[in-house]
């Protein structure tokens, strides 16, 4: 179940996403519905490190009280070991994932200034018909993804883990970040 460490991220995964404007954050409207647009994860994984996290649900109780601003409080953190991107996906629509984000985004309290050099690219995505969720054997439910975490470089899974119970034990970011200083 899941990804195996030394194997190619598989390719094709399509998601969809609205993307988020890095320009000024303090303007960050959940309420404001741009179209989303499909999200080419070859294009993100396969230069650099990623960072992919998969949650269970948008506005569930863990995935937005410490899984996620987990991520977020720790985004410098995270640039500084050499993470270019970070997706964070989910089984809710590109509409619902995109609000979740922004009011997640705003709740950080991040300094826009230089978010481009100080912080990696963040996307927050829709796998709304779970192929890929379906397809790395991480489906909970009937769209719910099993929370999960993997280091993608240069194309390559370098880490993957997926929680086996309840909480954030090893899929959050003091894992990934003590994997990524191995």
């Amino acid at each position: 179940m899941g990804l195996t460490v030394g194997d190619d991220f598989p390719r094709g995964v399509q998601f969809k996403h609205v993307p988020i404007d890095w320009a000024d954050l303090s303007v960050l409207n959940p309420l404001q519905c741009d179209r989303p647009q499909v999200l080419e994860l070859d294009g993100v994984v396969t230069t650099g490190k990623t960072v992919v996290v998969g949650v269970p649900g948008a506005f569930t109780p863990t995935c937005t009280e410490t899984h996620i601003p987990g991520y977020l409080s720790k985004l410098a953190q995270l640039k500084h070991a050499g993470v270019d991107s970070l997706v964070v996906y989910t089984g809710n629509d590109a509409f619902v994932v995109s609000a979740w984000g922004k009011l997640l985004l705003a709740s950080a309290h991040l300094d826009a200034g230089d978010a481009n050099a100080a912080y990696p690219k963040v996307y927050f995505a829709s796998d709304g018909d779970a192929k890929y969720s379906e397809s790395i054997g991480l489906l909970k439910g009937p769209g719910r993804p099993v929370r999960h975490a993997a280091i993608i470089d240069a194309g390559k899974v370098a880490w993957f883990a997926h929680e086996t119970e309840s909480g954030v034990h090893v899929s959050g970011v003091d894992s990934v970040l003590a994997a990524l200083a191995q």
